[in-house]
């Protein structure tokens, strides 16, 4: 469960700092041509894949086998991993590849936006995983 809880934290903490903070910088950063972008998706993945991943296969196996933990809740918390995934490959991802052929405004705008879901979804998320941590 702590690996689960720290992979889920770490993931929230850090979808709120993109959303705020990376994401809308891209507009002051016009010259996203070859090696930035390249940079900056080689760099970010670094952090992101693995919480993603570690996460990932903590909450299909805390849906699976609960254990002493409420297993609804764990079904309800796969469900929103499964979702920040199918977010991730279906909106932001095609906006990632749009701007690996240099700065593209509407996909800038369209990573912001749309992030909303995924920042929305970790953070139910990781309240949920809290809340069922802590009231034990």
């Amino acid at each position: 469960m702590a690996l689960y809880l720290a992979s889920s934290l770490v993931l929230t903490g850090l979808i709120w700092f993109v959303q705020i903070v990376h994401y809308p910088l891209f507009d002051a950063v016009k010259d996203m041509s070859g090696e930035y972008y390249r940079l900056h998706a080689a760099k970010t993945g670094w952090v992101v894949v693995l919480p993603m991943v570690v996460q990932m296969g903590c909450a299909a196996w805390f849906a699976l086998r609960p254990g002493e933990w409420d297993g609804g809740l764990m079904r309800l918390l796969f469900a929103t991993v499964v979702l920040v995934w199918i977010a991730t490959f279906t909106l932001s991802v095609p906006q990632h590849n749009l701007l690996a052929n240099g700065y593209n405004e509407q996909a800038v705008r369209m990573l912001v936006h749309t992030n909303w879901i995924r920042t929305v979804l970790w953070s139910a998320h990781a309240a949920g995983l809290l809340w069922i941590v802590t009231k034990r």
